[in-house]
């Protein structure tokens, strides 16, 4: 399973062929998650982080969970982040993993982190991933 925080852009409730309503939740990272759970659609607000669970399947991600960002840090940070480092790829990886970073460092050592710490570490990660330095 992979995990990746979208702040989300814009939402729109769209119908399958079959009637059922479903979400496609377009995000700040440039990518349109449908998002069938209807147990899920509250989670989805306009400039919110959500936390998405699934697999990606070709050039399509199958969310299986969603939820809420409540780690404010966490919030604050994928919301900075989109704003700054665009819709590339590598960049919502190192997103991802500079979050999982700095939190492991919060639960871990008790030090006390800012959303500018997992900005910063989400830019070496990124340019590491573009450049390979």
């Amino acid at each position: 399973m992979e995990e990746r925080i979208i702040v989300v852009w814009e939402i729109a409730t769209k119908q399958t062929k079959a009637g059922q309503d479903y979400l496609a939740v377009k995000g700040k990272d440039g990518m349109t998650y449908n998002i069938f759970d209807q147990a899920s659609f509250p989670v989805f607000e306009v400039d919110r982080a959500v936390k998405l669970t699934g697999e990606k399947s070709g050039k399509y991600f199958n969310t299986q969970k969603a939820e809420g960002v409540a780690n404010i840090m966490e919030q604050e940070a994928a919301v900075k982040v989109a704003g700054l480092m665009g819709n590339v790829d590598n960049r919502v990886k190192a997103l991802n993993c500079a979050t999982a970073i700095i939190g492991s460092v919060i639960q871990h050592t008790g030090e006390a982190k800012t959303a500018n710490d997992v900005v910063v570490t989400a830019k070496v990660l990124a340019k590491y991933l573009d450049t390979g330095e």
